[in-house]
This record gives structure tokens, sequence and C-alpha cells, in this order.
């Protein structure tokens, strides 16, 4: 009796630490018009921040006269969906040294030129992230990041389910490399 008894209280401890869990990240939902979007939220180091200058975790839902402009995916800040006003990939969208969207928005705001990566918008050579997207479920793809127009920082690939696929890291737009 006593074994049986021992390994019932083994059996609940089990269960009992296996329904435990580390604390996770609260989601949050936010929902509100652009110039309360633009107060409310920063993009610093491609990361979104929220007010208290935490890193936002959740949805936010961009609207304009009674309908969704755009709704933004993010953990700890960083971009995982971007979805436009048709539900599709944002076609492009910049802020702050941040710049996401499909290729036809790339297309539509970057020219390879001699010297690096010219943001024609800004008129100037590209600094900051760039984020590419699935043109049809708005998915982070790829993150570039630049320096005065030239590769410099992480290049990560995601699969569908927003998990890192691969990462090389790009010195002044060099990828460098090691004697084995």
């Amino acid at each position: 009796m006593e074994v049986l008894c021992r390994s019932l209280l083994c059996t609940w401890l089990l269960v009992l630490a296996g329904c435990s869990s580390a604390p996770q990240s609260q989601e949050s939902a936010w929902q509100g018009t652009e110039d309360r979007f633009n107060s409310d939220f920063q993009v610093r180091d491609g990361l979104f921040h929220d007010k208290s200058g935490e890193h936002f975790n959740g949805t936010i839902i961009v609207q304009g006269e009674g309908q969704t402009l755009y709704s933004i995916r993010l953990r700890e800040g960083r971009l995982l969906r971007f979805l436009g006003q048709d539900g599709k990939g944002m076609l492009h969208w910049h802020k702050a040294n941040f710049w996401a969207g499909v290729d036809r928005g790339w297309e539509l705001d970057f020219e390879q030129q001699s010297d690096g990566l010219f943001h024609r918008p800004s008129g100037k050579l590209f600094t900051g992230k760039v984020i590419s997207l699935n043109d049809n479920n708005g998915n982070i793809e790829v993150e570039y990041n630049y320096l005065n127009g030239i590769p410099h920082g992480p290049e990560i690939y995601f699969g569908d389910n927003h998990e890192e696929l691969s990462r090389q890291i790009w010195v002044q737009g060099k990828i460098p490399t090691s004697k084995l």
C-alpha cells in the first residue's frame, strides 16, 4: 500500500509540475486611428514600443473612416505579420529607419545604386531595418539591416510560423569569414 501511495503521490506531483509553466508575456490588443497610433507607439531599432517604452506584444489595428487601414501582429516588439486594408501583405510602410512591405512596395520605394540602397521617399541612402512580407498573408519572410545603404547587421529568414530559419551577419557590406 505504501508503494502505491508513493507512486500516486509522484504521479500527482509530476502532473502538477507539468501544469505549471513559466509566466508568458501577456498579449495586448490596441485599436485606434492613425493619429492615435502615432502618439501611442514608436519604432526604435526596428521594434515597436508602447507609450511606456516597453516592447509591444499583441495586435494593433489602425482604423480610418470606419474601416481597418492596416493591422500589425507583434511579439516582444518584433513584427510578425502586417496586413493592409485588402487583407494581404502591406504594400509598403515606413517609419523611423524602418520599412516593411511586399516586393511591389520595395520596387516603388528603393533603388539599388552603385553606392548602396537608395530610399526614394527620403532621397537618401537607407539606414535601418527592412522587413520583407509575404504578399498573400503578410507574414514576415526576411529581415534585412542597412547602414548608409549597405548591408550591416543580421539578415534573418523566417518560416510560416514566424520561426527563425536562418541568420547571417553582414559587416559593412560583407559576410565575414573565418578560417576553419
